[in-house]
């Protein structure tokens, strides 16, 4: 699961979660579906960019640190449009278009399930480790 929290206040979770760590995984992400459903999002270690080509939907966009902070939002991403992430990007998610609120990146942290953290290298954003 990916929780999302704004001024350290849980604003929204996702059970479905698809981590993209491999070549094909992180070339797709959300392609195949042509967006990101309702209830899901895609994690992304160690991006450079992304693209929304050939994508159906919009998408929201969340840059984050290796302490889960936001450095760089995105909402509604349209289809065949490029996106750099900033030079202290650890991951991106991204997330069903209106699942970010409308505040500035730095009052968003994202946490993960602990076995999500384990699996996507992120230990420390373990919603055990870290209090809410």
């Amino acid at each position: 699961m990916l929780y999302l929290l704004a001024r350290s206040k849980l604003i929204v979770s996702i059970e479905e979660v698809h981590l993209c760590n491999t070549f094909i995984t992180r070339l797709l992400g959300a392609l195949p579906a042509g967006r990101v459903a309702p209830g899901s999002a895609y994690l992304f270690p160690h991006p450079v960019s992304l693209h929304t080509f050939f994508m159906r939907r919009s998408i929201d966009v969340l840059y984050f640190d290796e302490r889960g902070q936001a450095l760089k939002t995105s909402h509604g991403l349209r289809p065949f449009r490029f996106l750099t992430a900033p030079s202290q990007a650890s991951g991106v998610v991204e997330l069903p278009p209106g699942s970010l609120p409308q505040l500035p990146a730095t009052q968003l942290k994202i946490r993960l399930s602990p076995e999500l953290a384990h699996r996507s290298s992120y230990p420390a954003l373990s919603y055990r480790d870290l209090s809410f």
